[in-house]
Parts: structure tokens; sequence; C-alpha cells
């Protein structure tokens, strides 16, 4: 309860500051060589600017049944609003899970 806790604190706490200018995205897909080669898609959301700044990182994972482009809302906001978010795709638990699937009738 705590975590969830500070964690809720850490996100209404963005909503103190003002909507900053601009953002940029880019999406990657990583090869992860130790697990033969496995594929990690992966979409980078961070502020647009020139200042040379660093800036504090926040990785977010998507949840069962989602992919990198899920949550875009969250990426873009944090990004406008000064952080870098890194959102990665789980093979085995992202669109996979329910994708190309039979619709099976409830008993």
């Amino acid at each position: 309860m705590r975590f969830f806790s500070v964690v809720v604190l850490f996100l209404f706490s963005f909503m103190a500051f003002a909507e900053g200018a601009g953002f940029r995205s880019l999406s990657y897909e990583w090869v992860d060589s130790s697990r033969n080669n496995r594929v990690v898609p992966v979409k980078i959301y961070y502020p647009e600017s020139d200042e040379g700044k660093s800036w504090p990182m926040i990785i977010f994972s998507h949840g069962l049944g989602g992919t990198r482009e899920g949550y875009a809302y969250l990426g873009e906001y944090w990004a406008k609003n000064g952080f870098i978010s890194v959102h990665l795709q789980h093979a085995g638990s992202d669109d996979a899970v329910w994708k190309d699937v039979p619709h099976q009738p409830r008993r």
C-alpha cells in the first residue's frame, strides 16, 4: 500500500506543472542476444528541447495484452512535462494473448 501511495503522489505531482512545449517519440526494436535474439519492441517519448539538458526517466510497463503503442497519452504527457518515458513491449504478455484468438462463448 505504501508503494501505491508513493506512485499516486508521484503521478499527481505532474498535474502541478504547466504543460510544456512539445515532445518527440522514437520506436525501436532492441535485440536481446542473451535470449536467442529475442526482439524487444520499445517506444521512447522525450521532451522536445535543444537545451542539452538531462531528463529524469520513467520505465513504463503496459500490462497484460498491451503493446508499446498503448498509453501513448501518458508518454506524451510525461514528455511534455520534462520526463523521458520508455514503453517496453513484453513478448508473450503483449497483444499476442488476445490477437487472432477465436471467440469462446462463456460457460
